[in-house]
């Protein structure tokens, strides 16, 4: 499985998207209704997580650099990580 960060941007959906031809893909987005039809056809392949990663840095208490708790799910089982930012 490769994660991909910012998966639903003009490069992300498409890097995903080819991912998706010999990979398992967790995209990770902002907004998943918004990429989702891009990847119609490939929801056995493609599962996308929703991350508003800016604002979870920010709620964090104590300046703790712990890592988001919405990454923990789509990272856990990757093999490697893609950032499209």
């Amino acid at each position: 499985t490769v994660a991909v960060i910012g998966a639903s941007g003009n490069v992300g959906k498409l890097v995903a998207l080819r991912l998706s031809d010999t990979y398992n893909v967790n995209g990770i987005v902002r907004d998943a209704s918004s990429v989702q039809p891009f990847f119609e056809g490939r929801t056995d392949k493609i599962k996308l997580f929703e991350a508003n990663l800016l604002d979870e840095m920010n709620n964090l208490e104590d300046g703790s650099k712990a890592c988001p708790t919405s990454l923990l799910e789509p990272l856990q089982n990757a093999n490697a990580i893609v950032i499209c930012t």
